[in-house]
């Protein structure tokens, strides 16, 4: 009886995931785009809990296992791994993820910004030459006829009438009086000596009367008529005869640089789609995940094979209790035993099934290599009898004719190989019938034990 030995899984290869040492925990140490969106250890919960902890790890895996003689990655070992998939898929990664920051109106289809810059440079030179001539000739009159006069008549008068009186009246009086004292000096001294008989006192009244009136009463009158009159009669002439003469010789040269730009802008639907259509190709944009269909699968690729067991009618449920995040973890493990139970016990059934198909398979085989053998035989029998009548019938032939005997000889031999692969193509053609037939009924035993 065979036994098939156990396989690990990734969880057990990696059995600390839900402490902080999965795969994507290492990725997060390296420069991942997604580092400032989630963690690694939030993705290594979803990845093994529910994507691949229980999938094949991959040759990869086992070989590295087998190298270290563990049952369990090191953490040299995860930092090789997760290097060798960072840099397989960095570029990629750094696309595609920076594909779900892009603003856009998902309404809009049509987008285009047009920039046109054109420059240029400019130069040359342009003379002019030759004469400009300005000519005016003729005769200008101004002529001024009449007579002109100026006539004042009339006469002016002017009349004063009234009386003219002056009278005034005016009186003053007054006092005055002072001493005189005399000194005398020596000769040739500036300080007096006194007059003791010298000194005088004087007294004056002065006094004055006398008044002013004047009274006007006067009327002054002018009468005026005049009369101006003025008669132009003149005559004024004047000839012009000119010539004006201006001769140019210019040279204007010309160089320099432009330069122009225009930016159009365009937007708005293109008109091929609906808003509908749009609005639809949007929600199917948004319900993919770069993380289920990214990530999560790069790292199956190095990490994992594509089959595995399936645990789909195993009930591994775990109910969420007060008591932290210990007892959550003891209750996944605990839930993983009783998996592994229930898997060991199913390898027996399957080991079980595995034998009898084997031995049934063995049945068929010697049942249809019989019929086989049988078969070929039979064929052969019938090719060896067929050669033995060519071979008489050509010596016969040989025989009978003495002469020509060389191109009957060749026409038999011709005969006998066209006979000969004709006998053989249908048995090949029997023997690959019989083959299908043995196969199918090999896989029709095998499909009824499982």
């Amino acid at each position: 009886m065979m036994f098939l030995k156990k396989t690990p899984k990734m969880i057990d290869v990696f059995p600390d995931w839900l402490t902080g040492s999965g795969i994507c925990t290492e990725l997060a140490k390296l420069d991942v785009p997604w580092n400032d969106d989630i963690d690694g250890l939030t993705l290594d919960i979803e990845y093994f809990g529910n994507v691949s902890g229980n999938k094949t790890p991959s040759p990869l895996i086992v070989k590295l296992l087998q190298k270290d003689g563990t049952n369990e990655l090191t953490n040299s070992r995860r930092e090789q791994i997760a290097t060798t998939i960072y840099k397989i898929n960095i570029d990629r990664w750094e696309k595609l993820y920076n594909t779900l920051s892009v603003e856009y109106n998902p309404i809009s289809n049509y987008d285009m910004t047009e920039t046109e810059t054109a420059s240029g440079t400019t130069s040359g030179s342009r003379l002019n030459t030759g004469t400009q001539t300005t000519t005016a000739t003729g005769t200008e009159t101004t002529a001024h006829t009449g007579t002109q006069s100026i006539d004042h008549t009339g006469n002016t008068e002017t009349e004063h009438t009234g009386t003219q009186a002056t009278e005034s009246e005016t009186s003053a009086s007054g006092n005055s009086s002072g001493t005189n004292t005399s000194n005398i000096f020596g000769f040739n001294s500036s300080t007096s000596v006194g007059d003791s008989e010298g000194g005088s006192t004087v007294t004056t009244t002065n006094s004055a009367t006398g008044s002013d009136t004047r009274t006007d009463n006067l009327t002054d009158t002018r009468t005026d008529n005049l009369t101006d009159e003025r008669t132009d009669n003149l005559t004024d002439t004047r000839t012009d005869n000119l010539t004006n003469q201006r001769t140019d010789n210019l040279t204007e040269t010309e160089n320099g640089s432009n330069s122009s730009s225009r930016t159009l802008s365009r937007s708005g639907n293109i008109g091929v789609t609906t808003t509908q259509q749009m609005l639809e190709s949007e929600r199917q944009l948004n319900m993919w995940n770069f993380f289920y269909q990214i990530l999560f699968k790069d790292i199956d690729r190095v990490m994992t094979i594509a089959t595995y067991s399936s645990t789909s009618s195993i009930d591994i449920s775990i109910s969420s209790g007060g008591g932290g995040g210990g007892g959550d973890t003891d209750a996944i493990l605990n839930k993983l035993e009783e998996l592994e139970t229930k898997i060991d016990n199913n390898t027996t059934s399957i080991n079980n099934k595995i034998d009898t198909s084997t031995s049934t398979l063995n049945s068929a085989i010697s049942s249809q290599g019989s019929n086989i053998n049988s078969k070929i035989d039979s064929a052969v029998l019938s090719v060896n009898n067929k050669i033995d009548t060519s071979t008489s019938t050509l010596n016969s032939a040989i025989s009978s004719q003495g002469s020509n005997i060389d191109s009957k000889i060749d026409s038999a031999v011709l005969s006998v190989n066209n006979k000969i692969d004709t006998e053989s193509t249908a048995i090949s053609l029997d023997i690959n019938q019989l083959r299908v037939s043995t196969f199918n009924a090999i896989d029709g035993v095998s499909n009824r034990n499982y």
